[in-house]
């Protein structure tokens, strides 16, 4: 299984049936989450400026990993407003023929190389009890601040 950049996928004409089942994957997170409306859909991320992860075989995309920078406040323990430009998980959804077999932290590991950054640096948007999972069990991470902006950014995120 390849993890391959969006704009990796969009300068490649033979990998356009990949980049078309990218939607479907969208609209599988989205009804996964109780989402009115697909968070990830391609013409998005190309509009938003923001990075698409996506694993795939020869022929269909699997994952996706949505990440993008987001300018947050952020409420201290003792009640204080800090603002924050981190970058943040925005949407990570594996298909569920694949979900329990590595892909996900794969996909998870990738994007990290690739953009030069630990898990712990990062925001989620409103992280599934799945995601809260997959991020104690794979990089023990669990301590953090309730937000009322429903972003998660964890406690090692300052240290």
């Amino acid at each position: 299984m390849e993890v391959s950049n969006l704009q990796d996928l969009l300068s490649e004409p033979s990998k356009k049936h990949i980049i078309d089942s990218v939607d479907a994957l969208g609209l599988g997170s989205a009804e996964a989450q109780h989402l009115k409306t697909p968070l990830t859909a391609v013409t998005h991320v190309l509009e938003q400026k923001h990075s698409l992860f996506i694993a795939h075989d020869d022929t269909t995309a699997w994952g996706i990993l949505k990440v993008g920078r987001k300018h947050l406040f952020y409420l201290t323990p003792r009640g204080d407003f800090m603002e924050l430009d981190p970058l943040c998980v925005l949407d990570f959804f594996v298909h569920p023929q694949r979900q329990r077999h590595g892909l996900g932290l794969h996909l998870f590991k990738s994007m990290l190389e690739r953009e030069s950054i630990a898990p712990h640096q990062l925001a989620y948007d409103r992280p599934s009890p799945k995601l809260f999972s997959f991020m104690r069990k794979h990089f023990g991470l669990d301590t953090f601040v309730d937000q009322p902006n429903r972003f998660v950014i964890y406690d090692a995120y300052f240290s």
